[in-house]
Formats: C-alpha cells, sequence, structure tokens
C-alpha cells in the first residue's frame, strides 16, 4: 500500500508539474516539435503531436517508452545518466519527464541550441550563415568564452572522472546505442563527474544478443536495484570509442574559425594539449584500454589538430604502450 502511495504522489506531482510549464521558467526550445523546460529536480521535453502524423506520433511514443526503460537499466547498472522518470499525455502533447542531472553542459557546439541559449533566437536568428561577420564573431565569442571556463574544470578534475566517463562511455555504446557526439549532451560536476544525458532510445546494432524484451523492466520508480552488469550487444574497438571520446574533448574548439578573439582561441588550444596529454590519454591506458602501437600513433597524429602544436609524445617510451 506503501508503494501505491508513493507511486500516486509521484504522478500527482508530475501533473503538476506540467500545469506549470510556462509558469514557473521560459522553455529552451529544441526546434517546432519538442521543447525544453528546467525545473528545480526534474527537466521536461514537451513534444507536440498536433504537428506530427499519426505514424510519426506512434513511434514517437514507442520510442520513449523504450527509452523509459533503456535509462532505468543503465542507471541501476551504474552509468551516470538520468532517468526518465515519467511519461505523461496531456492534449496535443507528450511530457517526457528526466530527473535533473547535476553539473554544467559540457561545451556548446549544436548550432540550434547556441541560437536559443544565447538569446540569438529570440532577436530573429535561425542561423549562422545569415548573421553578419560582426555579430557572428560576437556571439562566437561568448559561446567559446564558456567552452573555454569549462575548459579550466576539465583541467583539474581528476583523472578517476576520465576513467570512469570512458568506461561507461564504451558500455553504452556496446550496450547498443551510439552517441550523438556533440557537448551539449554531455554535463560536467566537478565532484561527481561526467554524466550522460539525451541518450538515444533505438538499439541501433544488428548484432543483438537479446531484444528489449529480455530486459529488466520493472516499471518502479526510483528502483533501488541494482544490476551488476550489463549484457552486451556488440563488440567495438577500444580505438574507436577513444577517437570518439577524444573527439568530443576536441570540439571545444567548434567554430573558433569564427573568432577575431585569436589570444583566446590559442589558450584553449593550449588547454587542450594539456587535457589530452594530462588526462585523456592516461586515462585511457587505466581504463584498460588496449590499442596497437599503430593506432596509440594515429590517436595522437588525430589530436594534434586540437592543439596549439604538434603532440610529440613518444608513444613506445611512455607509459601508453606499457
Amino acid at each position: 500500500m506503501k508503494k501505491l502511495f508513493n507511486e500516486k504522489r509521484e504522478k500527482y506531482y508530475h501533473r503538476q508539474v506540467i500545469q506549470a510549464i510556462g509558469l514557473e521558467n521560459t522553455p529552451i526550445a529544441f526546434g517546432a516539435e519538442k521543447k525544453c523546460h528546467i525545473f528545480k529536480n526534474f527537466v521536461v521535453f514537451s513534444h507536440d503531436i498536433n504537428t506530427m502524423d499519426n505514424n510519426f506520433a506512434t513511434n514517437l511514443s514507442l520510442n520513449l517508452l523504450i527509452k523509459f526503460q533503456n535509462t532505468q537499466h543503465l542507471a541501476n547498472a551504474g552509468i551516470k545518466t538520468p532517468r526518465i522518470v515519467d511519461i505523461e499525455f496531456k492534449g496535443n502533447s507528450i511530457y517526457e519527464i528526466q530527473e535533473r542531472a547535476p553539473g554544467q553542459v559540457l561545451s556548446y557546439t549544436n548550432e540550434s541550441n547556441i541560437l536559443n541559449v544565447f538569446g540569438e533566437r529570440e532577436k530573429g536568428w535561425t542561423s549562422l550563415s545569415d548573421m553578419s561577420d560582426a555579430l557572428k564573431s560576437d556571439l562566437i565569442s561568448r559561446v567559446l568564452t564558456y567552452n573555454f571556463n569549462m575548459q579550466k574544470q576539465i583541467k583539474s578534475a581528476p583523472i578517476s572522472h576520465f576513467v570512469e566517463f570512458i568506461s561507461s562511455f564504451k558500455v553504452i555504446q556496446e550496450y547498443g546505442l551510439d552517441l550523438d557526439i556533440h557537448g551539449e549532451n554531455f554535463l560536467y560536476e566537478p565532484t561527481k563527474g561526467f554524466y550522460f544525458i539525451d541518450l538515444p532510445s533505438i538499439q541501433s546494432t544488428t548484432k543483438k544478443k537479446f531484444t528489449i524484451q529480455n530486459l529488466d523492466l520493472n516499471p518502479i520508480i526510483f528502483d533501488n536495484k541494482k544490476v551488476k552488469k550489463l549484457e552486451k550487444f556488440r563488440k567495438i574497438s577500444d580505438f574507436c570509442v577513444a577517437k570518439q571520446v577524444c573527439c568530443l574533448f576536441g570540439y571545444f574548439l567548434k567554430y573558433c574559425n569564427y573568432s577575431f578573439d585569436l589570444d583566446l582561441v590559442r589558450q584553449m588550444k593550449k588547454n587542450n594539449y594539456s587535457i589530452f596529454e594530462n588526462k585523456l590519454l592516461p586515462a585511457i591506458k587505466d581504463a584498460g584500454f588496449i590499442l596497437s602501437t599503430t593506432e596509440w600513433e594515429d590517436l595522437v597524429k588525430y589530436l594534434s589538430k586540437f592543439t596549439h602544436k604538434e603532440m610529440n609524445i613518444n608513444i613506445i617510451d611512455t607509459k601508453f604502450n606499457k
């Protein structure tokens, strides 16, 4: 009876949250059919199904239900990702209610989100290509300043945060979810580490060992049961995962060619060098990833394009190839 009461209380609170949309906060738009509303403990995505055809709306509903189970399963297994705690249908909208993960966006790299978050959408701008060079440079300087400040946090982060992040990154990929690699899909909190947000709903691999019906489908919200391990869908090479993770941090510099603040860009490239050399490369090794000497050389060469100078790390003589 107590459990039922708690479920009813949660459902009631979620309805109150939905009713407060537009009153307590300002939505961050993600296009015509989806908006994000941020509350103290929850993030609510509202999907306007009135603008969709019936098949699209039906598929969206199914995908949200699958995503609900995926986030529960991954979070129970120790992956730092917010659970979807409820899905509500009201009028012409579907509301997807997520736990609010701690921390800040790792970096802003998505053009649509940049225009929304930095106030340009409300001024009428819908594309960077429509803006004058001066306006574009001013906007991108604000974006890069945010990314630069996040870099400073990342530079001082313990390697343990990177090891956990890299390991979780691989688990999610092998689980069958191909992560959308841009900075807004990851958060960082200095005392807790990295969080994965807005995970895809559909397992993309064709080499599944089982289907969604075989997962732990316990519907109870905030279930305390801990899943000790995740059965793997597929094998992803350590080199592939390492390159994707490094690419994510390299994207601190995305759009830097639009900026007139060359000193800021130069410092950001130096920061990237430090993050790669002192954090990411050691963490890849500490996470137990095995790369051949050729793969290490290719990775270091790839990273050089995100830094102020070529990364002349002697792979053979360093700890990275023990």
